[in-house]
C-alpha cells in the first residue's frame, strides 16, 4: 500500500501558483513580449513553419516556469487570438479616424463657427487694453463693440459680448488667485518665505 501511495505522489504534477494564469505576471509578460515582437503574433509563417518553438518561448522567462508546460501552448494560442482581435480593432478604429479627419478638415486659425480664433487675436489684445483702461465701465457694450473695426469686422456682437465677459471673469479669477498668493503665473519667482529671489 505504501508503494502505491508513493507512485501516485510521483505521478502528481506540481501545483500551479495560487495566482491564476489569467491574473498572473507571467501572462502580462507574455502579452508584452508579443506586442513588442519578441514572441511572434502568428504561430506559423507563410510556409506553415513554426515561427518560434514553443519550448524556446516557455524558457524565455523564468516566470513561465511557475505554470505547467502542458497548458502553455493553449494559453499562448488564446493570448495570440485575443491580441490579433485587438490589433484588428485598432486598425479599424484608425481607419475610421483617418476617414473622419479626411471628411472634416481642420480650419486652422478658425473656430467651428468659421470665425477667427479669439485666443491670441488682435481683437483680444485690444479688448484687454480697453478693459485695463476701464472703457467697459464707461461705455455700453454696443458702443465699445463699434469703437474698433477689429471687433465688428471679425466678430458678431453676441460673440464679442461673450468674449468680453469671458475676459472679465478670467481677470477676476486671476486677481483672486493673486490676492490669495496662488497665482500660477508667479510660480518660481518667490522663495520659501515669500521673498523674491
Amino acid at each position: 500500500m505504501a508503494g502505491k501511495k508513493k507512485k501516485e505522489e510521483e505521478k502528481k504534477e506540481p501545483e500551479e501558483p495560487d495566482i491564476k494564469w489569467e491574473d498572473s505576471n507571467a501572462k502580462a509578460l507574455l502579452r508584452k513580449d508579443i506586442i513588442d515582437g519578441i514572441v511572434p503574433l502568428e504561430a506559423k509563417d507563410d510556409q506553415n513553419e513554426s515561427t518560434m518553438p514553443l519550448f524556446d518561448i516557455y524558457n524565455s522567462r523564468i516566470e513561465f516556469a511557475d505554470y505547467k508546460y502542458e497548458k502553455f501552448s493553449s494559453r499562448l494560442s488564446s493570448l495570440r487570438n485575443t491580441l490579433a482581435n485587438e490589433f484588428d480593432r485598432v486598425a479599424l478604429d484608425q481607419a475610421a479616424f483617418d476617414n473622419y479627419k479626411k471628411n472634416h478638415p481642420v480650419l486652422t486659425g478658425f473656430s467651428r463657427l468659421g470665425l477667427i480664433e479669439w485666443q491670441g487675436s488682435e481683437s483680444q489684445r485690444l479688448l484687454l487694453l480697453d478693459i485695463e483702461a476701464g472703457k467697459h465701465l464707461t461705455m455700453s457694450k454696443v458702443d465699445l463693440y463699434g469703437d474698433k473695426p477689429e471687433y465688428y469686422n471679425e466678430f458678431p456682437l453676441e460673440v464679442f459680448r461673450d468674449k468680453m465677459y469671458q475676459e472679465l471673469r478670467t481677470a477676476k479669477y486671476l486677481h483672486t488667485l493673486e490676492v490669495k498668493g496662488k497665482d500660477p503665473r508667479k510660480k518660481g519667482k518667490k522663495g520659501k518665505k515669500g521673498k523674491k529671489k
